[in-house]
């Protein structure tokens, strides 16, 4: 997994001033908060968020679908790139589009080559992959600017079996 400060500086580098970069900060709250493959990210359709309940439907491996909530920041996150990132005039209803055209959703790929740019903007010592975010057991507080643990949202946002529980990890501070 990333420690809480690779996640920070994972964050941190994504230009939010830039459509670009409101996208790729959106995708990596995304799997950091709800434990989001990068292929689960890829495949989420303008349909799946829904807004008023506060839910997200995931379309997982194996034609898994999962309710998950949506946290008030991770809505946020979305919401910026919708709108004032995401084309408006695009054609297709995934959430995460190509900056550059065309204006195409992005693939699995895409969406790993995202973290992986950020990983390399952020200057970490290793590259990282997208899978890498899936795994970890940490939440943003966007109020505070800590790291707090939390419980995993949903069965395929795994603790390790015999792993340590999420009550376990050390707050950063």
């Amino acid at each position: 997994g990333i420690t809480p400060t690779q996640a920070r500086l994972l964050l941190r580098a994504c230009d939010r001033r830039r459509a670009s970069g409101r996208r790729d900060y959106a995708a990596i709250v995304l799997m950091l908060r709800l434990g989001l493959r990068a292929g689960e990210v890829a495949v989420l359709r303008l349909d799946d968020v829904d807004w008023r309940a506060g839910q997200l439907t995931v379309h997982g491996k194996g034609g898994r679908v999962d309710q998950l909530p949506l946290p008030v920041d991770v809505g946020e996150a979305i919401a910026a790139y919708l709108w004032r990132g995401r084309p408006r005039d695009a054609a297709v209803r995934e959430v995460f589009l190509r900056v550059t055209p065309p204006q195409v959703a992005l693939t699995g790929s895409g969406v790993t080559a995202i973290v992986v740019g950020a990983a390399r903007r952020a200057g970490l010592d290793r590259r990282l992959h997208a899978s890498y975010l899936t795994i970890v057991l940490i939440a943003w507080s966007v109020k505070c600017r800590t790291w707090i643990p939390c419980p995993p949202p949903s069965p395929h946002s795994p603790i390790p079996r015999g792993g340590r529980s999420w009550r376990a990890w050390p707050r950063e501070r």
